[in-house]
């Protein structure tokens, strides 16, 4: 819907959709909830993601939003989404503010029973976003990321953990006078995998990793046996690791690293999980939100 603006960038072909703030709804709050759910939910979300789109108008030099998870998931109007055009409708022009001001209406897929603190993750703290437990998220049957299990072998490397490894040491070895071709390169053990104590939501936030690896020199094309280690960070842990949240506990046995946690994505302000489950509870979208 809308119109279309066609823009060279960057050698390429950007498309800007100028859509009505509703018809831009549509196309956005049955990818970010599931058009099946309740219609209280949805609601919800259509209120959360009408508030996060005009709080975030003029982010950029000549459009407001993207169409993928770094602003919305944005995908076109489709008429079949009947109960997410419904939920549109129904809430009409409805926004979250707060202090005369469009409120932070972040949400995530599920935070495994404890919300994080908006401060805790971005730094901006807002006294809505804090640190509570979440009964609906975890009581919420039909979700499946409110407990999950991580393990990593300390001896037998998982390839694809290997090459997320691997790309980050390229570049240290290459300037240590090793080679950075991945072939070269041959993880053959996860040394340790430490955590600092995580912080008041029970989220990760400082680690240390440290493989022992087989490289060949530069020089003489020699193998050398070196320890690598990589500062782990909030920004950093769920993609080294590859975890759906930062809420976890590390359990070592003598020959893996097991990880448990919970929850799917950020963990800040909504659950897409447990407002599904509020709304199968008998819960309006007033109260979830």
């Amino acid at each position: 819907l809308g119109d279309m603006e066609v823009r060279l960038v960057d050698g390429g072909i950007r498309l800007i959709n100028h859509v009505f703030l509703e018809y831009y709804l549509y196309g956005v709050v049955p990818y970010e909830m599931s058009n099946s759910w309740p219609l209280e939910a949805i609601k919800a979300q259509a209120i959360a993601a009408r508030t996060y789109a005009v709080r975030c108008r003029s982010s950029y030099s000549y459009f407001d939003l993207y169409d993928t998870e770094v602003s919305q998931v944005y995908r076109g109007y489709d008429p079949s989404k009947q109960n997410a055009i419904q939920a549109v409708n129904e809430t009409y022009s409805m926004v979250l503010k707060y202090d005369n001001d469009f409120a932070s209406t972040y949400y995530s897929s599920s935070n495994g029973g404890r919300t994080e603190a908006c401060g805790n993750l971005w730094g901006e703290s807002f006294p809505y976003l804090i640190v509570q437990d979440d009964f609906f998220d975890l009581a919420n049957p039909a979700n499946p990321n409110a407990r999950w299990t991580v393990a990593y072998s300390k001896l037998s490397v998982e390839p694809a953990f290997q090459a997320r490894i691997k790309a980050r040491m390229q570049s240290y070895l290459e300037t240590a006078g090793y080679s950075g071709e991945e072939g070269d390169i041959h993880i053959l053990q996860i040394k340790e995998l430490s955590f600092d104590p995580p912080n008041d939501s029970g989220r990760m936030e400082k680690g240390r990793l440290v493989v022992v690896a087989d490289v060949k020199s530069k020089a003489d094309g020699t193998i050398h046996t070196i320890e690598y280690a990589i500062s782990l960070t909030k920004t950093n842990i769920r993609n080294i690791l590859n975890l759906k949240s930062l809420l976890f506990t590390v359990e070592e046995t003598e020959d893996s690293y097991i990880l448990h946690g919970g929850g799917y994505g950020h963990g800040v302000g909504m659950s897409q999980f447990g407002a599904h489950y509020m709304a199968l509870e008998g819960l309006t979208y007033a109260h979830i939100l």
